[in-house]
Order: structure tokens, then sequence, then C-alpha cells
């Protein structure tokens, strides 16, 4: 089952890696139809490496118990919790380290100092999607999502809006606000728990710690945050992370609000 999977991740890759060489290496133009096509390629790679990693997982774990079953009684005690098998999806809470979060408010400081590099990119309106290879290996350290529109709304309104939406508060699976870090009005600490249901029918989870400031500027606002993920069960060990920019200024059309957002996966 795992070769079989692998195969067809194989196959996939190949597929991928043709389609790019035969472009100049942007994955999408400015048409929201090049941008869906792409997201559907990326979903159906992605869903074929969760199947082989998850089958892979079992397997893994199937073996370590049939090992830990043959142990001589008392043995299987000294095996360090953490490492069981059961795969639950809802483990314990880890413990808050508010030097790691500290930490993470200063990269997304660093990261506000970049604003008018970031801002120098754009040069079209719509979205633009981009994937970053090194030159010598050909490894792609992150992706790149540009968008560029005018917000219908008086710039006003339309920045403590955005502002109050960077608050997260959809998520409050296992939700902690983290206090005393950075800015209490333009800072949000937090961590929360995601759980996904794979298209395998089995059940995972990650969990998000999620840094999001505010720089209010003479007529503009800039938003940076930062997001590191760390998976959990059959995804223990998998991580990620993502910065993202918005800067928020009045339109030059009255009672509008022109946004300009990057956000780099990796």
């Amino acid at each position: 089952m795992v070769e079989e999977l692998s195969r067809q991740l194989q196959e996939l890759q190949r597929v991928n890696i043709s389609t790019k060489l035969g472009s100049t290496g942007i994955l999408a133009d400015s048409t929201w139809r090049d941008v869906a096509v792409h997201q559907r390629h990326q979903r159906v790679l992605a869903e074929a490496e969760q199947r082989r990693l998850f089958t892979a997982a079992k397997m893994q774990a199937s073996y370590i118990k049939k090992l830990c079953d043959e142990l001589p009684n008392g043995f299987a005690q000294l095996i360090p919790p953490g490492i069981a098998w059961s795969g639950s999806p809802h483990p314990t809470r880890p413990p808050v380290d508010e030097s790691m979060y500290q930490a993470l408010v200063e990269r997304v400081d660093a990261c506000y100092t970049q604003i008018d590099d970031v801002l120098g990119e754009f040069n079209r309106d719509g979205v633009t999607s981009s994937v970053h290879q090194n030159e010598f290996d050909g490894e792609v350290p992150y992706f790149q999502h540009l968008n560029q529109f005018t917000e219908p709304y008086d710039y006003e309104h339309t920045h403590p809006t955005m502002w109050k939406l960077a608050k997260l508060l959809h998520r409050q699976r296992d939700r902690r606000d983290v206090r005393g870090v950075g800015d209490l009005n333009d800072t949000v600490v937090i961590r929360f728990r995601l759980v996904h249901a794979l298209t395998s029918g089995a059940g995972v989870s990650m969990v998000q710690r999620y840094v999001h400031r505010r720089f209010r500027e003479d007529k503009r606002t800039i938003l940076v945050w930062k997001t590191l993920s760390e998976g959990e069960g059959v995804f223990r060990g998998v991580h990620a992370e993502e910065t993202g920019w918005v800067c928020l200024q009045p339109s030059v059309e009255e009672g509008s609000t022109r946004e300009f957002a990057s956000v780099k996966p990796r």
C-alpha cells in the first residue's frame, strides 16, 4: 500500500515538474482561473502525500506495538510517553513559553522594516502567485502570493475592521491568548488547535502559534503576522511557517481603501 501511494505521489510530482519546466516559474497570472487550477493541483499532491504518510505511520505504529507486546513485563513502561501509538488527535496542551513568543514578536517587528521592499514587488492588480527556487539545488524555500485591490469602504472604517479580523476570534478550539507580550492595543498573540479530517477518513491536528502586530503610520496602516504550525499525531515533526504583510491606505477614489497583501508560506 505504501509503495503504491509513493508511486502515485512520484507520478504527480513528475507532472508538476514538467509543468514548471514549460513555464517561467510563475504558477499563475492575474486571472482567478489560473490560480484555481494551480491550487487544485497542489491540493491533489498534498492529499496524495497525506495518504502516503498516514499509511506509513499506521504500519510503523503497528510494528512498534507488536514489538512491545513481545517484550518482557515491565519493559514496555520504559518507553517515553509521547511516542505512543494511540494516535489521539487531541494531545494535552503544551506549556506556554513566553520567551518564545517574545522572540516571535521581535521577528514580526523585523518583518515590518521590510514593508517598503514588499510593496515594491507589486506591479499589477489582482492575485499573483509564484514559487521561489534556490539557484543551485532547485529547492523551494517559499511560495509567494501577492494581492492588490480596492476596498469599497473608506479608510477610517476599513483599517479598524481589518484589525478586528486579525484577532481570529473564530479560532476557539483549545485557544489561549498570551498576555504581557508586546503592546496590548496593537499586538495579538494566541495559540490554538486546528483539527481536520483527511480524505482517508483519519483525523489530524496541528497547533498554531500566531503573532499579529499593527503599525499605524500617517495615512497608512501596516499589519504584519507570523504563524508557526506544528503537526501532531501522524504528522508529529512536521512544521510550517507563514509570514504576511497587509498595507492599508486611502485610495485616490473617494470613499475607498487601497489594500496590498503579501503572504509567504514555507
